[in-house]
Parts: structure tokens; sequence; C-alpha cells
């Protein structure tokens, strides 16, 4: 294999262990490619894959090294591997793992995972909606766009928060006032299932929708 393509190399060790578990060349083998992984290099991989730069798609790859570079402590890829659990983007779909993920890059300050944190409290598999409006006010507070419309949606129906029609005004008006442009858009990272079930609800609260 490549020097890029660690993560080929240990699936064939990995399967090579299933048939002889005490195998100590093979077992030397793995420790010393796991050893050589980086969080950075993993991440900047797993990006070229996601995206299909410079070579192929592959999400199911890409998925591998988000979860190689977020072990190592990488707070976008913690991110990012959450969306792909969400989502079932490349690797088998898992609410819980997403949202330990997203707790994680959350706590280590990282915006947009604190409002993919929020989301996943009001939408997901394992929801808490109570624990949603500390963590999108954090995102709202580090002025991550997203967050504006989920607080006036929430202050508007009061869902996760106290209806409350003056905040939600003012956090909708916020929202308009710092449009996301479509470059913009496509650069976050956000689970797109639980962000359509937002979406959807926003329709109706706000009388927005078909």
């Amino acid at each position: 294999y490549k020097a890029d393509e660690q993560d080929l190399a240990l699936q064939e060790i990995n399967a090579a262990l299933l048939q002889i578990p005490d195998h100590k060349n093979l077992l030397s083998l793995k420790q010393t490619l796991e050893a050589s992984f980086n969080p950075n290099s993993s991440y900047a991989k797993a990006e070229k894959l996601y995206r299909g730069v410079g070579g192929p798609q592959n999400r199911a790859r890409a998925a591998f090294y988000y979860k190689k570079a977020a072990e190592l402590g990488h707070i976008q890829a913690m991110n990012d591997i959450g969306v792909a659990y969400a989502d079932g983007d490349g690797i088998r779909r898992d609410d819980k793992q997403a949202m330990e993920w997203f707790k994680k890059s959350a706590k280590l300050g990282d915006s947009e995972a604190m409002y993919n944190l929020a989301l996943g409290y009001l939408f997901s598999d394992v929801r808490n909606t109570d624990k949603a409006l500390p963590w999108v006010t954090q995102a709202a507070e580090k002025e991550y766009r997203p967050a504006y419309m989920l607080i006036g949606w929430m202050t508007t129906t009061g869902t996760g928060a106290s209806a409350n029609r003056v905040k939600a005004i003012r956090w909708d008006l916020k929202g308009m006032v710092n449009p996301i442009s479509s470059v913009l858009h496509s650069q976050y990272r956000i689970p797109k299932k639980w962000q359509d079930d937002f979406i959807n609800q926003y329709k109706k609260a706000t009388n927005t929708g078909p």
C-alpha cells in the first residue's frame, strides 16, 4: 500500500488477525501503523476523500480518517465524524455516537459542534430538549449564524426554552441582518437529517412553509 493508504493496510491486517490473532509480526505491524497516524495529516486526508480532491470521493475512507483524527484530539474532526454518524455518511448511523463526538468538540470550544449538539438534543434519536438551549446560546455568542434561527424557533414555540415572542423576534432579526451566503452555507458541517427536521418545524411555526 502507498504511504497515504494506512487505512487500507490496517483493514487487511485486522482481517488477517481475525484468522491468526496471536501472529507477532502482524501485531507488531499493526502497532507501527497505528503509531504512524497524525491528527492533522489524518484530517487533511479525510477532507480530500470526503470532497474527492486529488482522487475519487470515498466517504467510508473519509469517515475512517475523521475518526482517527478525532481520536487523536483534532477538534474539527470530532465534529465531522459526529456528522458522519448522524447522517450515516460513510459509517453506520448512530445518533448516540454522534452526540458523544459533538459534546467532546463543543466542550473544547467548537461553535459548530455546540450548534450540532443542541440540534441533536432537539431532533436526534437521543433527544433531551432541556439541554439544548445552553449549547445553542454559546454557539450564538460565538456568532455561529445558524444558531440565531434555532434560538428564534425555540423561543417562539417554547421548545426547550420559555416561550418569549420578544426574544424570538430579536434572534430572528439578528439572523436577518447576518444572512448566510451560499458560499458560507457550503462550508458548514451540520447533520442533514436533523437540520431538515428543524427547518420543517421552523416553517410550520412561522407559516413560511408550502
